[in-house]
C-alpha cells in the first residue's frame, strides 16, 4: 500500500471516529435533557469543537477519492492534452487557496488561542487550528495529482484517479 492509501485511510478512520464521537455527544444530550431536563454544557461544547475537525478530515478525504464536486460536461469534450492542462491549472489554483487558507486561518487560531470556552475552559483556538493541520494533508494528492499527469502523460486517468485504480 503506497503512502498516499495509507494516508487516505488514516484520515478516513480520523473521520469516521470523530463522526461517532460527535453523534455520541449529541446523542447522550437529547437522551439526557428528554429525561432529566438538563444538559451537560461541556458535552455541548465538546460537540462544537469536533465539527470543524470533522468537516476539515471530511474534506481532506474527498480530495483523495477525487469526488469533489467539478464541471464535467464542458470538461470531458475538451482533447486530452487540454484536459491535461486544465486539470494541472485546476490543482495548482487549488494548492494556492489551500496555501492562503492555510496560512489566514493559522494566524486566526493562534489569536484565538488566548480566548477560553465558557464550559470546558480550552483555548478557542482549538476549534480552528484543524484547518492548518489538515492542510498539509489536502496538499498532498494535488501535488500527486500534478506529479502524475507531468511524468506519466501516457498513462490513462487523470492523477488521483490512477491511484483509485482497481477499486
Amino acid at each position: 500500500m503506497g503512502t498516499l492509501k495509507k494516508i487516505e485511510k488514516l484520515v478516513l478512520d480520523i473521520s469516521i471516529l470523530l463522526f461517532v464521537v460527535m453523534l455520541g455527544i449529541v446523542l447522550f444530550q437529547i437522551l439526557v435533557r428528554n429525561l432529566f431536563g438538563k444538559s451537560f454544557a461541556q458535552l455541548e461544547e465538546l460537540a462544537i469543537i469536533i465539527l470543524p475537525w470533522f468537516g476539515f478530515f471530511c474534506a481532506t478525504y474527498t480530495l483523495y477519492r477525487g469526488n469533489h464536486v467539478q464541471i464535467e460536461y464542458i470538461y470531458g469534450k475538451l482533447p486530452k492534452t487540454v484536459r491535461r492542462v486544465i486539470f494541472c491549472l485546476i490543482q495548482a489554483v487549488l494548492l494556492l487557496l489551500i496555501g492562503a487558507i492555510c496560512y489566514y486561518s493559522f494566524g486566526l487560531a493562534m489569536r484565538q488561542m488566548k480566548v477560553v470556552t465558557p464550559a470546558l475552559g480550552w483555548p478557542n483556538g482549538i476549534s480552528y487550528i484543524g484547518f492548518p493541520i489538515c492542510s498539509p494533508l489536502m496538499a498532498a494528492p494535488l501535488v500527486y495529482n500534478i506529479y502524475k499527469i507531468v511524468c506519466w502523460p501516457e498513462e490513462d486517468g487523470q492523477g488521483i484517479d490512477l491511484l483509485h485504480k482497481g477499486d
